[in-house]
């Protein structure tokens, strides 16, 4: 059993942050780790405002990691539970002082064959971001979200400088409130190509060509006189130089 526990301090931008980095607990003769960490964050301007109104606040955050990892020598998988808990202070009056953010992720990994690899990973997060009030005054809806994404991949060396990939990632997102889900509810198809070729052992040149498909609610003006789409399609091309030095 092995325990690690240590504390880092950046200042950056009138920010102060305290970081316990990860106390990790690996339970002996099983695939079972635990990690836990904690910090504190500082700002003496908390929503970027001029010096007439800016406000400090104080951020703390607690968070854990429970996995389950079996790892061999031509598969691979990872199952893990990560919550996180964060107090606000000072909040704002369209912020909460309390959120938690829940995340779960699976991966799988396999290499049946020499020099090619299948990789799958489904992560879900879900974020509690409930409704702030004032009295009985609503300043901020429920922005509380499930968002799921799924990823595949699957990647050959053609040759021992020659490298190719086809990747698909499919990615969704929920709000509980019914009102912000009709602007924010989203999903996202890829698909992407990538190749990769060694032209030395620090040099290398990349390509990568993905579609991408966004689905939105249509926008609906209040009046009921106008409606106008906002899914849309993008196509990604990208080519490039890797150098290592």
């Amino acid at each position: 059993m092995r325990k690690v526990a240590t504390w880092m301090s950046v200042v950056l931008c009138g920010v102060v942050m305290l970081s316990g980095l990860p106390w990790a607990v690996a339970i002996e003769g099983t695939p079972i780790k635990v990690h836990a960490d904690a910090g504190v964050s500082v700002t003496d301007n908390r929503d970027s405002a001029d010096d007439a109104r800016k406000e400090s606040n104080v951020d703390a955050f607690v968070r854990g990691r429970f996995e389950f990892l079996m790892d061999w020598e031509s598969a691979l998988l990872d199952l893990y539970y990560a919550p996180r808990y964060r107090y606000r202070a000072d909040p704002s009056t369209l912020q909460e002082s309390s959120e938690w953010q829940h995340e779960v992720n699976l991966i799988g990994q396999i290499s049946p064959v020499d020099r090619f690899t299948l990789r799958v990973q489904e992560r879900y997060n879900y974020t509690d971001d409930p409704t702030v009030d004032d009295a009985d005054t609503t300043l901020r809806r429920d922005i509380s979200y499930l968002m799921n994404r799924l990823d595949v991949l699957a990647a050959l060396d053609i040759t021992q400088t020659l490298k190719a990939s086809v990747d698909v990632a499919h990615m969704m997102k929920r709000y509980d409130n019914d009102l912000v889900a009709a602007r924010a509810d989203e999903d996202r198809l890829t698909v992407g190509l990538n190749a990769r070729q060694s032209l030395s052992q620090t040099t290398s040149l990349k390509a990568r060509v993905a579609l991408q498909s966004f689905e939105l609610e249509d926008y609906n003006a209040s009046d009921g006189t106008l409606t106008l789409p906002r899914s849309f399609d993008a196509i990604q091309v990208g080519l490039g130089i890797e150098q290592a030095f």
